[in-house]
């Protein structure tokens, strides 16, 4: 290696951006489009409803003092998107196709968080969980550090060279993440001048198109020159048909690496709260607890205000109806303190409830992690550290929960006329099932391919009469990709719609075939064709005694190296869990995706803290720390977050180096 330029603060907020742009990156707005185009806009309004059946919110009313703080727009109807976009659209895609940027089906992302109040737990004050949902790598994301200087002691973990901690505590404070998953990005459609196609309509008025320079440096050979050129709106993405920019809230400054400085210093809850205040992208939730006996939960992040309409669909720049006017000021972002009931969650959820004066997004996970966890939570008394490492490990599926009691009446009498075989032994272990995804499960497996199964015979017909292709295994769109509607990365609608549709409305149009004129299919019938072609192919792809079928024989982790080199990775274990439960995991075969940092806090003894994350504080594949932690993650333990009150009350047995670093004032 020669030529290795120093590391600067210039490449710390770079990489900072880069990881604001991964969490809030989102296309959803050019499929939405392309269905409103191809479907049209009631149908898509229909299919992808802007509030969902069944789901409950991060902020658990609003106001959350009962007390009005004004209104703003808070459209129901899916905003006419521009036409004849397709070929932009399809260009831009294309292009983030290339770059990595897409998601693809299996990319399941996701994360919990929650604080208990002191009347639920054993000690009497609060308790902190938080474990981000990210890729697996190695070196680690995550690097657990524990910072002390004159003016600060706190402890977590921190992303690399970022001089702070991301997700921990200090003396009396914690504080835990999830994505907001809000719609921070808008795209739109410019008018270009005929005459000159340096200009652009906006403001009434001709604008001229600005243009910056950008110079990539190429090892051996002479810089490459990038004309980047900008709107109002953002920079120009795509002149393929359409001219079509970016709009994004974390594409100007932002103030993230002061809400961090100012958040490791916070000891108490108004600290806290003018911390976050500067904390713009990527959007996160960030749940409190303090040894006060506080708990909070503000959403908090840079949410465009709109002119008009909700942002779903590119937008017609020239006419400025849908310009972003403003951002919601942190007073009335979705936030609750101190709720009765005595706890508080996240688990990508909508953040605020219906009458939330403000539209936020629609693109929110499914609400099933955090069905669990509010079950668990509001059932809870005298809880305990263990109780909250459990949850965090908790593999039940409440999508399962919900959807079983139905659809098994349904197929009984079917499986009993089959006389035993693969059919009858999967309804018994159906039947009996507990709707935990755990790794010794066949249950878990069988109804993981029947869902999976069940959904695509829904939908797959519309997008096929709509003029869409699929790929080889049906999962996504040929050249399209995959979105995250549903939370697994796949065309489908939400998932709490098809609930709804399956619990409520079994004669729904869409669970007819298209393709099958002539013929009125309902949901019993594709109830009982998709039991039948998920135990087909598993007993193609597994067998037929279903006892090889365990959830864990078909469900193992996967934690790559950055380079890929099979020597450098690791994984192969059983893993328990599924988009659908606290454990979230990828549903695959390989489970890539998932906690990449577990926490909890005990506020009554914040040396009474645990955290793990799957992989090690050593970037060297030959030193013992560059996954001994590994282990302890597949198994739900933990490692003690020391915290001793001064830097020499390290118990000096567990040191195992000491490196000085020495500024150099001189430069």
């Amino acid at each position: 290696v020669h030529g290795v330029a120093e590391w600067t603060v210039l490449d710390e907020l770079t990489f900072a951006k880069f990881m604001a742009w991964d969490l809030s990156s989102s296309f959803d707005d050019l499929y939405l489009t392309t269905l409103t185009e191809r479907m049209g806009a009631e149908k898509v309004a229909e299919l992808f409803p802007f509030d969902r059946p069944y789901e409950s919110s991060i902020a658990p009313s609003w106001p959350p003092t009962g007390t009005p703080i004004g209104r703003g727009p808070h459209p129901r109807p899916l905003s006419h998107g521009e036409t004849g976009v397709d070929p932009a659209i399809h260009d831009i895609l294309s292009r983030a196709e290339s770059a990595g940027q897409l998601r693809h089906a299996g990319d399941w992302r996701g994360s919990n968080n929650w604080a208990v109040s002191g009347a639920r737990t054993a000690s009497g004050k609060p308790l902190l969980a938080s474990d981000p949902h990210l890729g697996y790598q190695l070196p680690s994301l995550w690097y657990a550090a524990h910072i002390v200087t004159p003016t600060q002691d706190v402890y977590g973990v921190t992303l690399v060279g970022v001089p702070a901690v991301i997700i921990g505590h200090t003396r009396n404070i914690a504080w835990g993440l999830t994505n907001t998953q809000a719609d921070v990005i808008d795209f739109f459609a410019e008018k270009i001048n005929p005459d000159n196609a340096n200009q652009y309509w906006h403001d009434g008025a001709w604008q001229d198109v600005e243009t910056v320079d950008e110079a990539i440096n190429v090892r051996g050979g002479a810089a490459v020159h990038h004309p980047v050129r900008i709107t109002a709106h953002g920079p120009i993405l795509t002149q393929h048909g359409v001219t079509v920019a970016m709009q994004w809230t974390g594409s100007g400054p932002t103030f993230e690496a002061r809400a961090l400085f100012n958040l490791n210093h916070a000891e108490n809850y108004d600290q806290f709260v003018e911390a976050v205040r500067d904390f713009q992208a990527p959007a996160q939730n960030f749940a409190y607890a303090d040894t006060a006996g506080n708990i909070a939960i503000w959403s908090a992040g840079k949410f465009p205000i709109r002119k008009s309409g909700d942002g779903r669909t590119v937008a017609d720049g020239a006419t400025g109806e849908r310009d972003w006017v403003g951002f919601v000021p942190l007073e009335a972002v979705p936030h609750a303190i101190n709720p009765e009931r005595g706890y508080l969650l996240s688990a990508n959820q909508r953040p605020a409830p219906a009458n939330y004066p403000y539209a936020l997004g629609w693109q929110w996970d499914p609400s099933y992690r955090a069905r669990r966890i509010e079950q668990t939570l509001s059932a809870g008394h005298a809880l305990t550290v263990a109780d909250m490492q459990a949850l965090q490990f908790d593999s039940k599926d409440t999508l399962a929960e919900s959807l079983l009691p139905v659809m098994l009446p349904v197929i009984a009498p079917d499986v009993a006329r089959s006389y035993g075989g693969p059919s009858s032994s999967a309804l018994t272990e159906l039947t009996k099932w507990d709707y935990r995804m755990a790794t010794d499960s066949i249950a878990a497996t069988i109804w993981a391919r029947w869902a999976e199964t069940f959904r695509r015979m829904t939908w797959a017909d519309e997008w096929k009469a709509a003029g869409f292709e699929f790929d080889a295994e049906g999962k996504m769109l040929k050249d399209w990709g995959a979105w995250g509607f549903n939370g697994d990365n796949e065309y489908q609608p939400p998932l709490e719609l098809w609930e709804w549709m399956v619990r409520e409305k079994p004669d729904s149009p869409f669970f007819d075939d298209a393709s099958t004129p002539g013929k009125v299919e309902m949901r019993d019938d594709l109830v009982r064709a998709s039991f039948a072609a998920a135990i087909d192919s598993l007993v193609a792809g597994y067998g037929s005694d279903t006892a090889s079928w365990r959830w864990g024989d078909h469900h193992k982790l996967e934690i790559k190296h950055l380079l890929d080199v099979g020597v450098l990775n690791r994984g192969g274990q059983p893993i328990p869990g599924d988009g659908n439960s606290p454990n979230g995991q990828s549903s695959g075969p390989t489970s890539g995706g998932g906690p990449s940092w577990r926490m909890v806090v005990d506020l009554g003894n914040i040396a009474n803290s645990f955290g793990v994350y799957p992989g090690g504080q050593s970037g060297s594949p030959l030193r013992p720390h560059y996954d001994d932690m590994i282990g302890l993650w597949v198994e739900g333990k933990y490692i003690p977050m020391y915290f001793p009150a001064k830097p020499e009350d390290m118990d000096r047995s567990t040191v195992e180096s000491i490196i000085t670093f020495e500024h150099d004032r001189g430069q």
